[in-house]
């Protein structure tokens, strides 16, 4: 090639020498989006691609899961505003490939932190959410598309039946339709894929996305408390708060609960008093963590003793 020498590798980036007396081998300031491999050789670089379209109201989105159910489904959520909202792919035969709200209305000043929670009764895992309130939230992260309606029943699309797509079999029997934000409630049928007992379909169509209704737990762990971290730890749940200096630990078969005997019970709850107020909950194998104030870290372990 005439004027022109061919370079067979690429040693690095650098900008601090002249462009134009620079090693051939050197990429120099103006190269963009791009990265140097094993090989040697420039190579586009990968980025991101966003999922579904971006948000028009320009609120930055405070945070954000990847929750891998129990049941296979993966459901992608974020928090912006005052929505949470599920990424939906195909639903049934319905094409959705768009964010769809789950429950609008929180906050828009405070954070949104979650974990999950087994529930031996629905058979489940749950996603449970706090928002600096008095509150827990939960969602059974059941979605499903309509096929068909008659007066008091709901038919889905596809063969799995609404439990299989994590309709709630027991308790807060309530469904949302996405487009319209109405409720519906549901007597059976759960175990099928037409739900039954519902006093009013009215405003349904065939292709509607219905998503399991968020229930909320009042007043847990304890009333007039902000509720600003929450943690699954051996399926105890822990909740703390910026505004104090406790962590209150759940039984393990109720995250409602928060009670012990004296001396404790394998399984029941507890209250740790720290130092300061808390900034982080996580766990390392059997290790349950607390951060709080600047700096400190509290590591509580669950020991079994012999009670004569």
């Amino acid at each position: 090639m005439e004027k022109y020498l061919l370079s067979e590798e690429t040693l690095g980036y650098s900008t601090s020498p002249d462009p134009s007396n620079a090693d051939k081998r050197l990429l120099t300031s103006g190269s963009k989006n791009v990265l140097i491999d094993y090989q040697k050789k420039v190579k586009t670089r990968s980025g991101y691609t966003r999922l579904g379209a971006a948000n028009t109201s320009l609120t930055a989105v405070r945070n954000a899961w990847t929750w891998e159910t129990s049941t296979g489904h993966k459901r992608y959520l974020r928090f912006y505003d005052d929505e949470l909202e599920v990424y939906l792919r195909t639903i049934g035969t319905t094409v959705v490939n768009a964010w769809t709200r789950v429950l609008a209305s929180w906050s828009t000043t405070e954070r949104m932190r979650a974990t999950t929670w087994w529930d031996t009764g629905e058979n489940l895992d749950l996603f449970l959410m706090v928002i600096g309130d008095a509150n827990i939230y939960e969602w059974g992260g059941g979605v499903a598309a309509v096929a068909s309606i008659t007066g008091t029943t709901i038919t889905k699309q596809g063969a799995n039946t609404w439990a299989q797509d994590r309709f709630y079999t027991t308790a807060d029997k309530v469904v949302i339709n996405t487009r319209t934000g109405t409720e519906y409630t549901y007597t059976g049928g759960e175990t099928t894929t037409a739900l039954t007992g519902i006093a009013d379909t009215a405003g349904i169509v065939a292709g509607d996305i219905l998503v399991q209704k968020i229930v909320t737990k009042t007043n847990a762990p304890a009333a007039s408390r902000n509720n600003h971290f929450i943690h699954q730890f051996e399926n105890h749940v822990a909740v703390g708060s910026e505004d104090d200096e406790e962590v209150f630990i759940s039984r393990n078969t109720d995250y409602t609960l928060y009670t012990s005997s004296s001396p404790r019970l394998f399984g029941e709850g507890a209250t740790l008093t720290l130092d300061d107020p808390t900034r982080a909950l996580a766990s390392l194998g059997r290790t349950l963590l607390v951060f709080g104030g600047r700096s400190s870290v509290y590591k509580t372990e669950f020991e079994s003793i012999a009670v004569s």
